[in-house]
């Protein structure tokens, strides 16, 4: 049995290694009220909401130290590199501590380069919200894995992308495998000094032409770094020629959802979940490259605002009308999950 959460599957095993840190999460009556409301509202298929997302992207940084082939950001540049600050993230915390479950901190940058993030992470942890970070793990150094489990960070995935040093400079010029693959096993082996659970390491790899020969071996190589589990992720290349570039061979891992136009119809984001970027600008998904569909800023007026606003109003009935979104059309959110393999 799995239960998804967003693009994540979760089996009981790790459903009850996060017991305690969900169910402090859960046991909320406001967070329990705001998410039935907000489903009702989804179910009913409603515009005008009264609930606030469950679930937020807050970016902390655009600032990145490495230029992927698959990422977007190597290709849509950011106008600039901006640091969100602590004073203003703890503002928009405030405003939704008391409905929101779930904080993912990432969007364009690399986490780590922020100096503030571990405070981030335990700043919303001490508002009871399940909080989630994705790196590459460069800057996962001895001060990182120390502020990290201190933090209370309740769930870390790591992005390799492969399993052999050779294939991870194809995935990942400019970084180092082995230095990587020894923070990682500097990570487990703190974890398990300090005898935490905290932070679940979720190894994850894209299932791209060049290493999808390698998927075995990812999974071995979890194994041996002790991760808590693997997962595999097909392949999001809103630009064509990257599609046609990197999309594996294997049907199975290919990215098979692109270019249907009905597909936002069974979207859940518009009701549950948001993007905020280091800027302030709240866009409605992350899938929003050129941040075309900016809904309102955090730093102008209140979140609960924009959230309820005519602008997000009126996106909503877009989806619900089957208006062609154009970020929509090349979701491959149907088919994004992971769990080919997993640990």
């Amino acid at each position: 049995m799995k239960i998804k959460i967003f693009n994540q599957k979760f089996d009981i095993v790790v459903i009850w290694k996060l017991r305690k840190t969900i169910l402090r999460c859960i046991f909320n009556n406001k967070k329990i009220i705001n998410f039935f409301r907000a489903e009702i509202s989804r179910m009913m298929r409603k515009k005008d909401l009264k609930s606030l997302p469950i679930a937020l992207n807050i970016e902390p940084t655009t600032r990145c130290n490495l230029k992927c082939p698959m990422c977007w950001r190597t290709y849509i540049k950011p106008v600039r590199d901006i640091d969100l600050t602590f004073e203003n993230y703890k503002k928009i915390i405030d405003q939704v501590a008391n409905t929101l479950l779930f904080l993912f901190l990432w969007n364009w940058g690399e986490p780590l380069l922020h100096k503030d993030i571990a405070q981030m992470v335990e700043y919303a942890k001490n508002k009871g919200i399940f909080v989630s970070l994705s790196t590459n793990a460069f800057f996962l150094d001895e001060k990182a894995i120390n502020e990290m489990i201190s933090s209370g960070l309740d769930h870390m995935i790591i992005s390799l992308d492969a399993a052999t040093k050779e294939t991870y400079l194809q995935c990942r010029p400019g970084s180092d495998f082995n230095k990587v693959t020894n923070n990682i096993k500097n990570l487990i082996a703190k974890k398990r000094q300090k005898k935490s659970i905290l932070p679940f390491i979720n190894l994850q790899f894209i299932v791209m032409k060049m290493n999808e020969t390698e998927l075995i071996q990812a999974k071995n190589l979890g194994k041996e770094l002790g991760v808590d589990k693997v997962s595999f992720k097909k392949l999001d290349a809103p630009i064509k020629h990257l599609r046609e570039k990197l999309s594996p061979v294997n049907k199975k891992f290919k990215p098979d959802v692109y270019g249907k136009k009905t597909r936002n119809l069974k979207c859940f984001r518009p009701w549950f979940h948001c993007v905020i970027n280091s800027d302030g600008d709240v866009i409605p998904c992350c899938h929003d490259f050129t941040f075309k569909y900016v809904l309102g800023n955090v730093f102008k007026e209140s979140f609960g605002k924009i959230w309820h606003n005519k602008e997000y109003t009126g996106f909503r009935r877009q989806i619900l009308e089957g208006k062609v979104i154009e970020m929509c059309k090349f979701c491959p959110g149907l088919n994004f999950g992971d769990s080919f393999l997993t640990v």
